[in-house]
């Protein structure tokens, strides 16, 4: 009974739930628990969409998989971007920092094989890659550019590209 000899790894934001061999650290309703702490589902600290998403950028730059992991800490996941509205959405945001950047997002080869997908393996229902873009197997990871390739090399502003997971990059995260 790892809940009454507190030997449990839940802290005092959960309530303790006792399974056989196990436990369970169980959120109050509109919070997650996220490894360490719950955290709310439902209040964003971010900016929200029409749509109605919640949308957070981030400050600092992480490789895709510890961009991921940062979010989810948030709790939320990198974004998942379903439609131009929200893809502009995310861009006009990008753009009010009056900054130029990298940005990963949430879609991934996650089969090695230049088809992009979303994180949890679904289909990209909606995509802005630049032409001639995912570009290269080995990459791995999309990421939005708000105009960096454009003033590196000549690319398209505002568009998605392919790039190597580990490389650090600011990101969004999204939580519904």
């Amino acid at each position: 009974d790892e809940c009454s000899e507190g030997t449990a790894a839940c802290d005092a934001t959960t309530t303790c739930v006792n399974a056989p061999g196990s436990y369970a650290c169980e959120c109050a309703p509109g919070e997650a628990w996220n490894g360490e702490t719950c955290v709310s589902t439902t209040s964003c600290d971010g900016a929200v969409s029409p749509g109605g998403a919640c949308y957070k950028l981030s400050e600092d730059e992480l490789g895709w998989d510890d961009a991921r992991s940062a979010c989810q800490t948030w709790g939320g996941d990198l974004a998942i971007i379903e439609s131009a509205g929200d893809n502009d959405f995310i861009y006009d945001m990008m753009d009010d920092t009056g900054e130029v950047f990298l940005m990963w997002i949430g879609a991934k080869d996650l089969n090695s094989n230049d088809t992009y997908l979303w994180y949890d393996g679904s289909s990209l229902s909606f995509s802005d890659w630049a032409d001639d873009e995912p570009s290269n197997v080995t990459h791995g990871c999309a990421q939005m550019d708000n105009g960096h390739w454009q003033t590196v090399w000549g690319g398209q502003p505002r568009k998605w590209y392919d790039e190597v997971c580990s490389y650090p990059f600011r990101y969004v995260c999204m939580k519904v």
